[in-house]
C-alpha cells in the first residue's frame, strides 16, 4: 500500500469503528452502570442433602438493586456463603459472576461436568444453579424483575 493511501484508509477505519458498539445482538444495549428502568436481582437459596429423607429445606431470599458491581452474599442453612456480583448490565438481562463454580440445572437435574462461575439472568426467566456436589448443598434460583 502506498504511504499516501494509508492515512485516508486509517481515517475511514476510525470513523467506522465507533458504529460497532457493544450490543448483545438482541437490540438491548449493554450499559456501564444501571438499566434504563430499575431492576431487582433476587436469589432464593435452598439447602438440600442426599442422606436425610426427613430434611426440611430452609429457603433464604436475598435481593439487590441492579447496578454494575452490586453484590449478593447468599447461603443456604449451614453452608458457606457464595458471593454473586453483577458484572454486566443490560435493559433485559444481567451477567453475574459467582465466587465459586456452580452446577447448572437442566430439566430438574444438575450438570456437574461443566460448572460455571459466570451466567446470565434474563427478565422474568429464572436461572437455576446449585453447589456442584451430590451429597449435600444449596440450590439457587436467581431472578431478575422490575423493581416495585
Amino acid at each position: 500500500m502506498r504511504p499516501r493511501l494509508l492515512v485516508p484508509v486509517l481515517t475511514a477505519a476510525l470513523l467506522v469503528l465507533p458504529a460497532c458498539g457493544d450490543d448483545d445482538g438482541g437490540g438491548a444495549d449493554i450499559r456501564q452502570g444501571r438499566p434504563a428502568e430499575p431492576l431487582t436481582l433476587t436469589v432464593v437459596a435452598t439447602d438440600w442433602n442426599g442422606w436425610d429423607p426427613e430434611h426440611v429445606a430452609t429457603p433464604e431470599t436475598t435481593s439487590v438493586d441492579v447496578e454494575l458491581g452490586a453484590e449478593l452474599e447468599v447461603r443456604g442453612a449451614g453452608s458457606d456463603p457464595v458471593v454473586l456480583t453483577v458484572s454486566e448490565v443490560r435493559d433485559d438481562a444481567v451477567e453475574v459472576t459467582a465466587s465459586e463454580a456452580l452446577a447448572t440445572s437442566d430439566d430438574g437435574g444438575l450438570d456437574l461436568n461443566d460448572p460455571v462461575d459466570d451466567f446470565e439472568v434474563g427478565l422474568d426467566a429464572p436461572t437455576e444453579l446449585a453447589t456442584a456436589t451430590l451429597d449435600a448443598g444449596v440450590g439457587y434460583v436467581v431472578t431478575l424483575a422490575p423493581t416495585g
